[in-house]
């Protein structure tokens, strides 16, 4: 089988790694739902080591409006990846901050409020497929392994952004998940405003 472009080749490869054209759009669909973006995506994967393949990294732009294009969707031009710098070291939550942000995700982002709240009342570490589940049960949507995909890549995005300490941690694997201890009497303490940790 021939491709005209590189694009087309690295397309179906994505697809048979993720299981076909529905897993494709369901990805986009994770996307759209939270409002990730490719670039936004790149850093996530980055961020857990995940090993990019170098022609669709060069290449992620028309990837992009391929995938659009596939789902029936208008294409759009994501902005350019940032440059690499020099990271400092992350600054600490102040629990004012910590409040704001929360509350902006209470409003804007439920899915990754109800991480937080979740992580904050769970002792020790929680499964992804126990994360996920509970998740869905909460809200009462379908919440799938693409959607906490979409919450963590926003979190990393965020907390890169500003150059903040997160409020979460994972395993290599991210199979397991748990709250950054440095955070819990902040997370227990916003949580207990909103009428109590229990979900």
């Amino acid at each position: 089988m021939s491709f005209s472009k590189p694009e087309e080749y690295e397309l179906l490869r994505l697809a048979r790694i993720l299981g076909g054209v529905p897993k494709v759009k369901a990805l986009l669909q994770a996307m759209k739902d939270n409002n990730i973006i490719t670039d936004t995506l790149m850093l996530y994967l980055k961020s857990m080591n995940y090993k990019i393949p170098s022609p669709l990294e060069r290449r992620v732009e028309e990837l992009e409006k391929r995938l659009e294009a596939l789902d029936g969707k208008t294409s759009r031009t994501p902005p350019a990846l940032p440059e690499k710098q020099t990271v400092s070291q992350p600054e600490e939550w102040s629990y004012e901050d910590l409040k704001k942000d929360l509350d902006e995700a209470k409003e804007y982002r439920p899915s990754t409020f109800l991480y937080y709240k979740i992580l904050t009342n769970t002792k020790g570490k929680i499964s992804r497929e126990d994360l996920i589940n509970k998740i869905g049960e909460i809200s009462g949507k379908k919440f799938s392994g693409y959607s906490l995909a979409g919450v963590l890549a926003g979190i990393t995005a965020s907390m890169t952004k500003h150059n903040y300490e997160r409020w979460d941690s994972k395993d290599e694997d991210s199979q397991y998940f748990s709250l950054n201890e440095k955070y819990r009497e902040m997370m227990e303490k916003y949580f207990e405003s909103q009428g109590g940790i229990k979900e």
